[in-house]
């Protein structure tokens, strides 16, 4: 079975937990997927919360708000 690459762009994810839903959907998933969180300088607790609480997700930080489609494809 092949494996996918989920990419997740953030910019302060915990208003609703949002962020959470997402990555406990993610992990949950039939389908195998590596994740990708791309955070675009977060000022909520968003990256702290995120190592704290998902070990396998990857991440790429930065302290510049590089906005959605950069993000993405320094993801990608």
């Amino acid at each position: 079975m092949k494996k996918i690459l989920s990419i997740i762009v953030t910019y302060n994810g915990m208003r609703n937990n949002w962020i959470e839903k997402c990555l406990i959907s993610l992990e949950n998933s039939s389908y195998p997927n590596d994740i990708l969180v791309v955070d675009n300088a977060s000022s909520d607790g968003t990256v702290a919360y995120i190592e704290s609480n998902f070990t396998s997700v990857e991440f790429i930080k930065y302290e510049n708000k590089l906005g959605f489609g950069a993000a993405n494809n320094l993801g990608f």
